[in-house]
């Protein structure tokens, strides 16, 4: 069985949100259609087992995937887009994101670390999976989804500030930890209380975001943007 985009973005509506018993139901009326290894019923109980058994130790999905197929074997970090993107505009006409839902284990990878993010402990075994990279790797940040409030803003800079050694991919355009993001009024907010970027970061300003050009000229004033 297949889930159109509408059906989908319901339940990552309910995965968005602390309270997530909507969420185990819609997982488990997934499972009702089967649950044979690598359709959407499998990845489903997967979710919801996890869920429901509180063993947040450990991940049904990986937190940090081995890239894609646009990115090669580059590790990146995603959450579920739309309900993750509190800046987003016109993208979400466009979302090349919206494709990965082909496939349930990348949805449910992307509903798992939407999930994850919500809590301190989630957080924690975020931070704890990034630190495992190796000496120099080279990371994407939200290929999928975005900073989704200024706390979970606030959490990947100060992670990303404890590996300076991530820095750089070797052409002008391959500067990493880096990303896109229409999250711009976060940023702003965490700017104007004073925070320090951490100098191995950069923003690619893009468009389709939902704000004018004087929030753009006022994101491109920021060390850490171009």
């Amino acid at each position: 069985m297949t889930y159109n985009r509408t059906a989908l973005l319901e339940i990552a509506q309910s995965a968005a949100t602390t309270d997530h018993g909507q969420l185990i139901n819609n997982l488990h009326a997934m499972e009702t259609t089967g649950t044979k290894v690598r359709t959407w019923g499998y990845h489903a109980r997967k979710l919801r087992v996890w869920l429901q058994d509180g063993a947040k130790d450990t991940t049904p999905f990986t937190v940090i995937a081995d890239g894609n197929s646009k990115l090669g074997t580059l590790p990146c970090f995603s959450t579920l887009p739309a309900v993750t993107c509190p800046g987003a505009g016109d993208c979400l006409n466009w979302c090349y994101s919206f494709k990965a839902w082909r496939a349930p284990a990348a949805y449910m990878r992307q509903a798992q670390n939407t999930i994850l993010l919500q809590s301190d402990h989630g957080r924690d075994k975020i931070a704890a999976e990034f630190c495992k990279l190796p000496h120099g790797s080279k990371f994407r940040l939200y290929v999928d989804g975005d900073f989704n409030s200024v706390q979970t803003l606030r959490f990947w800079m100060d992670t990303i500030k404890t590996r300076p050694d991530i820095v750089h991919v070797g052409d002008a355009a391959g500067l990493v930890p880096f990303g896109y993001s229409k999250s711009w009024l976060e940023f702003l907010e965490l700017d104007a209380a004073g925070y320090e970027w951490p100098t191995n970061y950069f923003l690619n300003i893009s468009s389709g975001s939902l704000h004018d050009d004087d929030i753009k000229t006022r994101m491109l004033a920021l060390p850490i943007a171009r």
